[in-house]
């Protein structure tokens, strides 16, 4: 006869046995009613911690970005607690229940940091449209020029061409301002931010148009998100883009200070 314990029953509980393993505990359960109390006490824990929410605060930030698919309603009130005295012999159940709360914790406490750093840390936050950045036709042809190539070459996702292009085309053409937009946007997407930032910094210094000035401002924040740098030189960024009613990614960073300021940011590592 194999002797249960906490673990065993954990895993009755949570449906963790095969077939075989189930039929032989619930052999043991109908024989030994301690083993039967152990289980109702531990599935009444179970309940409980359900019920009560244990990890409200939590379970409510999870709920408000929809962590959770359900909607149940969760709401006691102070006459549902009841005061049980708890006779000598449960100190061993206390010490059970301490256990089974602990492991709950930790395990809410693990998949709460796992998903805050999957949508929350500096990578999870940072997104960059291509559609957003680049604009206009890009043109096909046997006489296509150096621009045109690499606005191919960025469809194509070969960045490294795509930089060779850009970097290629002169102060002295139209289309330099541009050009420099899409080297910004061709280094943040092989991660080089810094080198992102500094071409984005020289379309601003070309009398850009709006459109150009804007995107240039989303890649500079988008940039120094991606890279970490989230002082204050991000965070005057990012207000100054949010702040102002005019501004094409004003929206965008709206949310984005949301994100950055919220509750899940405390679990990002």
């Amino acid at each position: 006869m194999k002797e249960y314990n906490q673990n065993d029953i954990e895993r009755y509980i949570r449906k963790q046995m095969n077939a075989s393993e189930q039929q032989a505990f619930r052999g043991e359960m109908n024989a030994d009613e301690g083993l039967q109390e152990e289980v109702n006490f531990y599935e009444d824990v179970a309940a409980t911690i359900r019920k009560r929410r244990v990890l409200a605060d939590v379970r409510a930030e999870l709920k408000a970005d929809n962590f959770f698919s359900e909607k149940a309603s969760t709401s006691t009130t102070e006459r549902d607690a009841k005061v049980v005295s708890m006779p000598a012999r449960g100190f061993g159940r206390v010490r059970s229940l301490l256990a089974y709360a602990a492991s709950v914790l930790m395990l809410v406490v693990a998949g709460s940091t796992w998903w805050a750093n999957t949508n929350y840390s500096n990578k999870g936050l940072a997104s960059l449209d291509y559609d957003t950045i680049v604009s206009g036709d890009v043109r096909g042809g046997e006489n296509q020029d150096v621009f045109e190539q690499g606005l191919q070459a960025i469809e194509a996702k070969d960045y490294v061409q795509a930089k060779t292009f850009f970097k290629d085309v002169p102060r002295t053409s139209e289309s330099y301002t541009e050009a420099a937009l899409y080297l910004a946007y061709v280094e943040y997407e092989t991660a080089n931010y810094s080198a992102a930032i500094q071409a984005a910094e020289q379309v601003l210094a070309n009398n850009p148009t709006a459109s150009n000035r804007f995107s240039a401002d989303w890649l500079i924040v988008q940039a120094q998100l991606a890279s970490g740098d989230t002082d204050s030189s991000f965070q005057q960024n990012l207000a100054a883009i949010a702040d102002n009613d005019n501004h094409d990614f004003q929206v965008e960073a709206q949310a984005l200070q949301t994100k950055v300021n919220s509750f899940w940011r405390r679990f990002v590592f």
